[in-house]
């Protein structure tokens, strides 16, 4: 997998999860709003959350050892490439980057979705 470009690296989260749902709806007769595309792209993380756990916890250890960014990044891209193609895993990976592998793998109530 190609390295992230700098530009996604700096991306907002709302960014990135409005690019998930513009994923998720592709291109529509009816555009959404913005705030309807991050709305879909939260609940798509939400709904997914346990299943990204499964594939980036295993190798917390070894990627908070990582110090390049963008290493880290195609590296949690890859793991989540073949379970995830709907949407692109390096936008994924770069919101796992951001909100911190260490507090997604974490275990009690910070690291579980809300309702199941």
């Amino acid at each position: 997998m190609q390295p992230p470009g700098p530009d996604l690296l700096s991306f907002s989260e709302d960014d990135l999860l409005a690019s998930i749902g513009e994923s998720l709806v592709g291109r529509s007769a009816l555009p959404r709003s913005r705030a309807e595309l991050i709305a879909l792209g939260r609940a798509w993380l939400q709904a997914n959350l346990n299943k990204i756990r499964e594939l980036v916890c295993p190798h917390a250890p070894q990627l908070l050892k990582e110090t390049n960014l963008e290493k880290l990044v195609t590296t949690i891209a890859d793991m989540l490439a073949a379970v995830f193609y709907s949407v692109a895993p390096v936008t994924v990976a770069v919101l796992i980057v951001r909100v911190g592998v260490e507090k997604l793998c974490m275990p009690g109530p910070a690291s579980e979705s809300s309702d199941g």
